[in-house]
């Protein structure tokens, strides 16, 4: 891997202070102005496209993408990166042509082959490939499970297709070296919510009779229900209770003080998150 430049670790710094406090559309300016200052800067390119994103400019973030994955033609770490976003922005071709680029120059012993071989996992489900899929993807969470979405999105796989009891266990597992990547620093808002995707989560909410869906909405539209039925709130929570419906990442932002959440109230793996753990890292 290329070392890293030090203005781009300067700018990389500042991102990530301002994606941990959940100020998403300053980060998008921030490196839209740094891709400005350094035009052939890949790495710059890739963070500001994960960014804008972030923020629902999707067309930008694709050429961000397409022009980050140009600059980083030979460099195999940065490559992989730039050919996950084209992935997610939906081109399935390119992206596996950029994937192919990354096996000619990986050396044996790549640092980053986990990720490379989810990629392959995540590209054979977007085709409907799902024997091989599994198989990628297994093989990338069994590589390095402390990556959150390599377990989260094995997990979503084998839910999909009945191994219900496997899938409770990966993604407990995925969720609890999340919160403990976000008690030691070392995760951010990103990752909580990717961790938590598709998970119910409630916390309890002081609101007065009638008061029972309140939405906080941010700028990427994503949510997080937290609750998905009145009959499975009302056993969580007990009767008189009012609730909230958030994005998480405002939760994170945000979180009502001393309250704890609850992941997936009432099923097998039931799961507190101290309010603690909630917070986002300083």
């Amino acid at each position: 891997m290329r070392p890293t430049s030090p203005h781009v670790k300067e700018i990389a710094a500042q991102s990530r202070e301002l994606v941990a406090a959940d100020q998403l559309a300053e980060n998008a300016e921030l490196l839209r102005e740094a891709v400005t200052r350094f035009p052939d800067d890949a790495e710059l390119h890739l963070l500001a496209a994960a960014a804008t994103r972030a923020v629902g400019s999707l067309q930008e973030a694709e050429r961000l993408t397409r022009r980050g994955g140009e600059l980083a033609w030979d460099d195999p770490h940065r490559l992989t990166w730039a050919a996950s976003q084209l992935l997610d922005a939906g081109d399935l071709d390119e992206s596996q042509r950029w994937i192919g680029r990354v096996y000619e120059l990986a050396p044996d012993d790549f640092e980053f082959a986990a990720d490379l071989i989810h990629l392959v996992g995540r590209l054979a489900l977007a085709r409907g490939l799902d024997e091989d899929a599994e198989k990628a993807l297994r093989m990338a969470f069994e590589l390095d499970p402390d990556t959150r979405a390599h377990g989260r999105v094995l997990a979503e796989l084998l839910e999909r297709s009945g191994r219900a009891e496997e899938a409770v266990e990966i993604r407990g597992d995925a969720l609890r070296r999340t919160l403990r990547a976000l008690r030691a620093g070392e995760a951010n808002v990103y990752d909580v919510r990717d961790a938590l995707q598709g998970a119910e989560v409630w916390v309890p909410h002081e609101g007065g009779e009638g008061d029972t869906d309140v939405t906080i909405s941010m700028a990427d539209d994503q949510t997080i229900p937290l609750f998905s039925s009145a009959d499975t709130l009302g056993a969580a929570m007990g009767p008189g209770q009012a609730h909230l419906q958030v994005p998480f990442t405002a939760i994170v932002a945000a979180w009502p003080e001393g309250s704890d959440a609850v992941v997936d109230p009432g099923s097998d793996w039931s799961l507190r998150l101290p309010a603690h753990t909630l917070v986002p890292p300083h």
